[in-house]
């Protein structure tokens, strides 16, 4: 597990926070969706690890799977965003 967004498509450094990170990809074009059955492409994970919020790029079926498996109970929202790739590192 290793490819996360900090930075949207315009290279403005995303905030810290969850919700705020929520926010500002959405303002940068990423739409919220259920949680997918199954890996599609420019998939991300937006996860709550309390003081902070990742947005990981899930960018294979392995780290889908293993993303799905490691939230477990905590707060996270899916998003598709055309601009994952490019912005992940």
């Amino acid at each position: 597990m290793g490819k996360y967004i900090n930075y949207n498509s315009n290279g403005t450094l995303l905030s810290a926070s969850f919700k705020d990170k929520f926010k500002e990809l959405r303002k940068d074009g990423a739409k919220e969706i259920d949680e997918p059955e199954q890996f599609m492409d420019n998939l991300v994970l937006l996860g709550d690890n309390g003081g902070w919020g990742f947005a990981a790029y899930i960018y294979s079926i392995n780290e889908f799977e293993s993303f799905r498996e490691d939230i477990g109970n905590r707060k996270h929202k899916w998003l598709k965003y055309e601009h994952a790739k490019d912005t992940a590192r």
